[in-house]
């Protein structure tokens, strides 16, 4: 199940795209039909890449509506809007708080690892994987396994195989010269 299937059962929270994903734009009107969003076109804060058109598809309209208003006090591009943007996007609290840190503290970069879950991608630091993975297998209730990129590598993990991922999680941390 990718990301847009997974938006449409109402499976996940919110998807965050721009129509420079030739996938994304075929499906752009239907989603504007059905769904609450905010758009590049009335508000600049939420672009990522210069340029881009840039949507925020939500559920309902109450979830637009604190997003707008939490978005209201944040800069465009800041922590604030990154750990925003991340929760409302349903990613694991520990990924966000993670990427938002990594962005402040580029030494924090060789500890990021992937995690590709029912279409929902995101990173977080090899020392919570145990506890994102749990969190989106918790969250998403279908067991599915998680892909986890370690570097270039990508592992699957069976659904619920946390002594698998506590394997991994120890191995990989031998790979780490130095830790932050």
């Amino acid at each position: 199940m990718n990301f847009f299937e997974m938006f449409i059962q109402g499976l996940k929270p919110a998807i965050y795209r721009t129509t420079l994903e030739s996938e994304f734009a075929k499906r752009l009107p239907f989603l504007v039909e059905n769904f609450p969003y905010i758009s590049s076109q009335e508000t600049e804060k939420i672009v990522l890449i210069p340029g881009a058109e840039t949507y925020v598809f939500f559920q309902d309209q109450e979830q637009k509506e604190r997003f707008k208003k939490e978005l209201e006090y944040t800069e465009a591009n800041s922590p604030e809007f990154h750990r925003l943007l991340g929760i409302t996007l349903g990613y694991p609290p520990l990924a966000v708080e993670f990427f938002v840190q990594a962005k402040l503290n580029p030494e924090l970069e060789k500890r990021k690892v992937g995690m590709y879950h029912l279409g929902i991608g995101c990173s977080g630091d090899i020392l919570d994987l145990i506890d994102n993975c749990r969190w989106l297998w918790d969250t998403y209730k279908l067991p599915e396994k998680i892909d986890i990129r370690l570097g270039t590598e990508f592992v699957s993990i069976p659904y619920g195989q946390m002594e698998e991922l506590e394997r991994i999680k120890t191995e990989y941390l031998k790979t780490i010269p130095q830790l932050v």
